[in-house]
């Protein structure tokens, strides 16, 4: 499902679009390839967990790439 409901909030001037290897803690995820975001949680001893919704499943924790969404195309916003 690509509804890009979510893109508004990316483009209303209140976020800049930031290299997603430059990520860091509170960045917003867009799963740019699908409906979806995520938070980028912070992570003193290894690589940066997101945490986010899943429709009417849990909030998770959980790697990029470890969802029930389309990881293939992530942009980042700060």
């Amino acid at each position: 499902m690509d509804t890009p409901g979510d893109d508004t909030y990316w483009q209303d001037g209140s976020y800049a679009s930031v290299d997603i290897t430059f990520q860091g803690p509170n960045d917003r995820i867009s799963y740019a390839s699908d409906d979806h975001s995520a938070i980028v949680a912070y992570s003193p001893t290894g690589p940066y967990m997101y945490r986010s919704k899943w429709g009417v499943g849990p909030r998770m924790y959980h790697a990029p790439g470890y969802t029930p969404y389309d990881a293939s195309t992530l942009n980042a916003y700060r």
